[in-house]
């Protein structure tokens, strides 16, 4: 990000007991001081993903933890697409236990379960997508879940080892 350095001064900057989300929790303070926060679509950012599977959904669950410490201390910052990605994993749990108590729902899911599979030899980068937002989704929705749910102070989530 850009910062105008007197906006940052008048309002601290990165609060550095947040291992994750520092930048939103910056976001949020600037906009209370009466700031503007933009987002240029034309910039451009580099990014490296993870390596593995198990960086991946752990680099999700911290970032979902720590979205729930920072709504704890703003309640009001919580928009509704983070309301859903929280729902994914509860959402889930309940539509697969669902899906199989009922006998035409289990042979439509297996059914999509193949047309599923045929596709990944199809198109394997529109699976792999598919794979990394269901990873992603589930994994962060599981981290606010835990941070939820266990309440307690911010340090009892131990720091990810460097990358």
């Amino acid at each position: 990000g850009v910062f105008d350095r007197a906006a940052g001064d008048a309002v601290g900057w990165f609060d550095e007991t947040l291992i994750r989300n520092q930048d939103y929790e910056l976001n949020i303070r600037l906009r209370l001081a009466g700031g503007q926060v933009w987002f240029d679509p034309e910039l451009s950012v580099g990014y490296r993903p993870r390596g593995t599977w198990q960086a991946l959904a752990r680099q999700y669950y911290e970032y979902g933890w720590w979205k729930a410490e920072v709504l704890q201390r703003y309640p009001g910052s919580l928009r509704a697409r983070q309301a859903g990605a929280a729902s994914a994993l509860p959402v889930g749990v309940v539509g697969a236990a669902f899906v199989l108590r009922r006998r035409s729902l289990r042979i439509a899911g297996l059914a999509a379960l193949v047309v599923a599979a045929v596709g990944a030899t199809k198109a394997p980068r529109s699976v792999g997508a598919l794979a990394v937002v269901a990873v992603s989704q589930l994994s962060w929705s599981a981290g606010f879940l835990a941070r939820t749910i266990r309440g307690g102070e911010a340090d009892q989530l131990v720091p990810t080892s460097p990358r």
